[in-house]
This record gives structure tokens, C-alpha cells and sequence, in this order.
């Protein structure tokens, strides 16, 4: 039986409480309507933070959905907006990368230094897969 599915989902509302927790923050803290001191809180704070690890995990699009659909809704909240496609445009004009394409280059990174990895353990672990 697979718990991934409620796990994903208390994942998601968690992820969704600490993106607004850190704009409210950091809105609260300037006093000033900062929209690019918001993005680069979450770029360069939360998301490492949230994502640790998760390259190492087999994730699907379907495992991966809920964490770009939070960080569309926190655009959407942040530039008072729900067209997806203003999302878009604002995420790709500050050079803003969804979950799912950071863990993809992650996977790949992960996978080359597994791959290239000598260390017994793991050699052992590929035979006896």
C-alpha cells in the first residue's frame, strides 16, 4: 500500500503556509511591496530548503504536480493575478524555476555522480538490484 498520496498532500499545504508565511514576513519586516525581495527569499531560502533530498527520491509528474501548483498559486497571490499565463511570463522574466524542473536537473546530477560513485556499498547495492 502506498502512503505518497496524503504525504504529497500535507506536503503541499505546507509548502503552500511557508511561501505565504515568508512573503507576509518579509512584507511585514520592508513595509514595502517588494515582489523581487519575495522571490528571491523563496529562490534562495525555502525551496532549497523544501526540495532537500528529493533527487534521490523516484518522483513522478503526478508526485511533482502539487509543488508546481503551489508555486504558481504563490505568483498568482504575490502579482494579483489568475491568468497562468501572467505566471508564466512573470516566473520566466525573473528567471524562476518550478520545483519540478529544479528536481528534474537535480535527478540528473544525482544520477551521473551515482553512476560514476566507487565506493563498494553502493557497487553491492547495484548487484543486488
Amino acid at each position: 500500500m502506498s502512503y505518497a498520496g496524503p504525504v504529497l498532500l500535507n506536503f503541499h499545504i505546507g509548502l503552500l503556509i511557508v511561501l505565504n508565511f515568508v512573503a507576509e514576513l518579509n512584507h511585514n519586516v520592508y513595509k514595502e511591496s517588494g515582489n523581487a525581495n519575495d522571490l528571491e527569499l523563496i529562490k534562495s531560502k525555502c525551496l532549497p530548503i523544501l526540495l532537500y533530498g528529493l533527487e534521490a527520491c523516484p518522483l513522478n509528474k503526478t508526485s511533482l504536480t502539487p509543488l508546481d501548483f503551489s508555486v504558481n498559486r504563490f505568483f498568482m497571490k504575490l502579482f494579483n493575478t489568475n491568468d497562468i499565463h501572467t505566471v508564466i511570463e512573470c516566473q520566466l522574466i525573473f528567471s524562476f524555476k518550478l520545483p519540478s524542473a529544479i528536481v528534474a536537473d537535480r535527478s540528473k546530477t544525482f544520477l551521473i555522480k551515482y553512476d560514476s560513485c566507487n565506493n563498494l556499498l553502493f557497487k553491492r547495492s547495484q548487484l543486488s538490484l
